[in-house]
């Protein structure tokens, strides 16, 4: 009798089909769930995942405990137009500004039971400049918050924006509203700092913003839900 023991598994999500493949020594099982489902495969636990693929965004982590849910996601470099300033009438506008790697920690409550919706509600989201693409848990981060937006411990103001998150492709679009909301010098925000990296044409670190935080630190903070 072939043996059955699992070697492998592999989470493929295209549309709004996700498809769980256990290799095993000579055979292979496929299961096919709605992507929404997984969080009641997955329950107070956690692995490195690659539930958002993409070219440019890339889910790292998943993790859940109770009713609550974390993400760890990490964004490319990109260069992206944004305006700049509090008040709608009195924003500059600034061409191709680089942004560096990027991690993005999500923290998800459950929506209520009561009504019609369903799915989690962002309770946080963190955001953390990187040195380098992802390479190991004990990474350093550093702060991004010279573009404002960003208090000092990696929380995102989104100001009166509301952001619901009904499914795992949410994330993508949250990710998306964050490079394309307006700045300001809120939280540490410069005009100024802003132009010079687009006219570098790559984001101007500063050593001074570097952290101690390691991205399992982030995980951590993301998994307990604290300071979000």
């Amino acid at each position: 009798m072939a043996s059955r023991e699992v070697q492998k598994v592999s989470i493929e999500i295209e549309g709004s089909l996700a498809t769980i493949t256990e290799f095993h020594k000579t055979t292979q099982t496929v299961k096919n769930v709605n992507p929404d489902d997984l969080r009641y495969i997955f329950s107070d636990t956690s692995f490195e995942t690659g539930l958002i693929p993409g070219g440019t965004l890339s889910c790292l982590w998943f993790g859940q405990r109770g009713d609550k849910q974390g993400f760890i996601c990490e964004s490319a470099p990109r260069k992206s137009d944004l305006y700049f300033g509090r008040r709608s009438n009195d924003r500059t506008f600034v061409e191709q500004v680089p942004f560096p790697h990027l991690l993005f920690a999500f923290c998800l409550n459950p929506v209520p039971s009561t009504g019609e919706a369903t799915g989690n509600r962002l309770r946080g989201m963190k955001v953390f400049g990187l040195h380098r693409s992802v390479r190991g848990e004990r990474d350093t981060v550093f702060s991004f918050n010279r573009y404002g937006n960003v208090y000092d411990n990696g929380n995102v103001c989104w100001g009166d924006n509301v952001i619901d998150i009904r499914n795992l492709w949410s994330v993508r679009g949250a990710i998306n509203a964050f490079y394309t909301t307006p700045f300001n010098e809120d939280l540490g925000g410069s005009l100024p700092f802003v132009q010079q990296c687009a006219t570098a044409g790559e984001y101007q670190h500063d050593p001074d913003y570097n952290l101690s935080k390691t991205i399992l630190d982030v995980i951590n903070e993301t998994v307990r839900g604290e300071n979000y």
